[in-house]
């Protein structure tokens, strides 16, 4: 089987690479249309909604931590919709930005570029997710 690409607009993340990209279109069709329209890709409205279900995977970057289940982000929530993209006019997002302190907003964006680097250095050097990676003496899990 091939590599898989993500089909989100400005989004070069690949199975080859990330081991994040494994949020199938759900086969609910209004589900799964919003999907679609939230990720620009109007071509695929034309597919039968179960032949996205089975050929279109998300990755991780493009959901709320809300829409998560757990916290290895790697469980949706049953009504999860994709929300962030790198667009000039990207689709409202689930949790409303507002409820959020200034300080809470820069701490999520100091872990999430963390992890963004993490997840970087890892790809640089080769390794996969789950790869255990031995710094200053110490035993980590990326």
């Amino acid at each position: 089987m091939g590599f898989r690409r993500c089909p989100a607009p400005n989004c070069s993340n690949s199975s080859k690479w990330n081991s994040g990209l494994s949020f199938t279109v759900p086969k609910d069709e209004k589900r799964g249309k919003r999907w679609i329209i939230n990720m620009r890709q109007d071509d695929l409205l034309e597919k039968p909604i179960n032949y996205c279900h089975r050929n279109i995977l998300v990755c991780a970057h493009h959901f709320e931590d809300t829409q998560f289940m757990n916290v290895k982000n790697n469980t949706l929530t049953h009504d999860a919709v994709p929300t962030l993209f790198a667009v000039s006019n990207p689709p409202r997002c689930v949790t409303p930005r507002r409820n959020l302190s200034g300080e809470q907003v820069e701490d999520q964006a100091k872990k999430k570029k963390e992890e963004n680097d993490r997840n970087q250095s890892c790809r640089d050097l080769g390794l996969h997710q789950g790869t255990e990676v031995y710094v200053s003496g110490e035993e980590r899990k990326n």
